[in-house]
Order: structure tokens, then C-alpha cells, then sequence
């Protein structure tokens, strides 16, 4: 009887277990479908093919302007911090290799590509300071990601000579670079370029001493400059072909954009001591300036008061010029002013790149 009464009992807690390991087995998550995402990151002047390039296409004049270092931070829906990667590249390149993820697939991701992160510029002491100031490493994969607070960070400069460069010559460039893509993942593999926008707004300046005496340049002041930005572009990007008499670019142009200062709050006039003496029938081509970019809009008065507008002083003279029909300066312009300096007269030529148009009519769907 005993021994009955044993083997009944054995039988209903193996019974016991089985039910329970179907229970298990039941309610174990299936693993989520992934796929390869390669990603490369290119400047924004690299969406026009090398065969497309024009003989004047603007490119990246120092290593400062090209990609040194790049984070890709990738999120799921639900604010997922899916990937974050920080890349030390070895060489400056206006287009990197392709980087390699596992994601997810069949989702709609952000993708958030930060260039340059650790730039420099001067401070109000002379000290160097970080452009913009924010701990990148610390977006850890699996948390949440804050996406109002990245997309509010903001970059700033003080009025006066301040701007985005830690040094007068090349060395001292590095230009931060952004942009974020909403992108879907499908069931298969995906290689992707994207490209990056500049924070920066670009000025040189080119002095053509055409007469037969020295002249003396002793500054250059840039009206209606913006002291802040934001650090990721706050608009609508668009992809487009820009055409010249010669070839088709591929351009990317920044459209819709906003800006954290309001009318003509936060504005200012950059002004940049110089003692630079050009010689008789010589010219003299003047390290760029790195300002931010703004949307100037006085509008208690005429449009021709909205207008950027620039000031030199040769010789102990002030010349003024307006920039023509820019209205506004989207980031990543590149603005050349060329001034030749005649015996009895002056002209000026401004040149936006890389439309390189002497009328300065931008197309950036503004």
C-alpha cells in the first residue's frame, strides 16, 4: 500500500512540473529581429557627386572644417537609447568610413550625428572653453533619452571679437558640426551616407591693394551678428541641385530654420582689431571669422534695415557696404568679401560660396 501511494505522488508533482515549465516557455519573450545599419557621415558639400563638383564647389579649407572626431547616437521609439558611439578618427576627412550597428529592425529610429564635440574658443579671460558644453558620454545605452535637452543646447559667443575659433591661425579651428535624421529600419540591411551641417558662419576677407602706396588695415566690424544659437540646426532640411552655368551641385540647404533670439534681440556688431599693412599692387587674403548664425528682423523698419552690413578701417577711413539681398545668414554660409582699394576710390564684391555668385541671392528657401 505504501509503496502505491509513492508512485502516485511522484507522478503528480512530475505532472506539476510539466505544467509549470509550459507555463514558462509560454511567457518567454522572442527575441527581436536585427539587422546590419552601416552608416557613413559626410560634410554637407559632399552630397554633390566628385563628378558634379564645379571649379569653384567650396570645400573644407583647413582640417578644422572637416570631421575629426563624430558620436552616432541611434533611439528607439519609446525614447530608447539604442546606440551611442564615439569615434576618434585618425585623420581629418570631409567623409568618414562606414561605422557598423546592430538594430532593431522594423522600427522608426532617431539618429543624432554630433561632429567635433570637444571644440574650443576663447573665453572672456583669453582661457579657452569648451563651444558647447555638454557630457555626451554620459547618453548610456538601454536608459531614456532626453531629446528636449539636447535639441535646446545652445551655443553662445560674447559680443566684441568673440568667436568660434580657439586660435588666429588654422590651428586654432575646429568647427562643431550636427544633424539629426528620422530614419526606418526595415527587415533588411541597411548603408546610408548622411550628412552633417556646420555651426558656423563663415566670413574671409580679401583686401586688393590695387593702388601704388601701402595701406593699413586697423579693423573689420560685421553689423547684426547673433551672440546665440542653437547647436543642433532647428528647421526643415532639404536635399537639392543647385545649378551654375557649369555643372550641377549637390547642395544641402537649410530651410525654415529658428533661431533662441527674437527680433533684434541678442544682436550685436563683431568688431576684430587688425594692424595690417598691405603693399601697393598687392593683396592680402585674412584668416576667416567663425560667427553663428541669426535671422535679424527689425520690423519697425524698411527692409534695407534688416540687411547685414560690414565696415573696414584703412588707412584710418571707414568704408561701409551692405551685404546685398542677405536677409538672413543660415549656418554653414561662407561669405567672401573681397574690397580692392584704388588712388582715389574703393569697390567691394561679396561672394557667397558656393553659389559663388557676385549678386548675392542665396537659395536657401528662406
Amino acid at each position: 500500500m505504501q509503496k502505491v501511494i509513492v508512485h502516485i505522488l511522484m507522478f503528480l508533482f512530475m505532472g506539476c512540473c510539466w505544467v509549470g515549465c509550459e507555463a514558462i516557455d509560454d511567457t518567454l519573450p522572442s527575441e527581436p529581429v536585427k539587422v546590419n545599419l552601416q552608416l557613413s557621415v559626410a560634410t554637407a558639400e559632399m552630397a554633390g557627386t566628385a563628378s558634379t563638383r564645379a571649379y569653384n564647389y567650396e570645400l573644407p579649407a583647413c582640417d578644422g572644417e572637416m570631421i575629426q572626431t563624430l558620436r552616432i547616437i541611434i533611439v528607439r521609439p519609446g525614447s530608447i537609447v539604442e546606440h551611442n558611439k564615439y569615434y576618434d578618427l585618425t585623420t581629418p576627412t570631409p567623409q568618414t568610413g562606414y561605422y557598423q550597428f546592430q538594430v532593431v529592425a522594423e522600427e522608426t529610429k532617431q539618429i543624432y550625428f554630433i561632429v567635433n564635440e570637444n571644440a574650443q574658443k576663447k573665453g572672456t579671460a583669453g582661457n579657452l572653453e569648451k563651444i558647447v558644453n555638454y557630457n555626451f558620454d554620459g547618453i548610456a545605452e538601454g536608459t531614456t533619452f532626453n531629446k528636449d535637452a539636447i535639441e535646446a543646447l545652445t551655443v553662445s559667443v560674447n559680443q566684441g571679437s568673440d568667436q568660434l575659433r580657439s586660435g588666429d591661425t588654422d590651428a586654432g579651428v575646429l568647427i562643431p558640426m550636427n544633424e539629426r535624421y528620422t530614419v526606418y529600419v526595415g527587415t533588411t540591411d541597411v548603408t546610408q551616407t548622411y550628412y552633417v551641417t556646420r555651426v558656423a558662419t563663415k566670413f574671409t576677407y580679401i583686401i586688393k591693394n590695387a593702388s601704388s602706396s601701402p595701406c593699413t588695415l586697423s579693423n573689420i566690424a560685421i553689423n547684426k551678428m547673433a551672440s546665440k544659437a542653437y547647436f543642433f540646426p532647428q528647421g526643415e532640411i532639404s536635399y537639392t541641385s543647385v545649378s551654375d552655368e557649369y555643372n550641377t551641385l549637390g547642395q544641402m540647404d537649410l530651410t525654415n530654420y529658428t533661431v533662441p533670439l527674437q527680433a533684434t534681440n541678442g544682436y550685436y556688431t563683431f568688431s576684430q582689431s587688425y594692424n595690417q599693412t598691405i603693399g601697393g599692387n598687392s593683396e592680402k587674403t585674412l584668416s576667416s571669422i567663425y560667427l553663428l548664425e541669426g535671422r535679424y528682423e527689425d520690423t519697425q523698419s524698411d527692409n534695407t534695415q534688416n540687411k547685414y552690413n560690414t565696415t573696414l578701417t584703412i588707412n584710418g577711413a571707414e568704408l561701409t557696404a551692405d551685404f546685398p539681398e542677405l536677409e538672413q545668414l543660415p549656418r554653414n554660409t561662407h561669405v567672401v568679401v573681397i574690397v580692392t582699394i584704388k588712388e582715389r576710390s574703393h569697390s567691394w564684391t561679396v561672394d557667397l560660396r558656393p553659389y559663388a555668385e557676385v549678386d548675392l541671392r542665396p537659395g536657401f528657401g528662406i
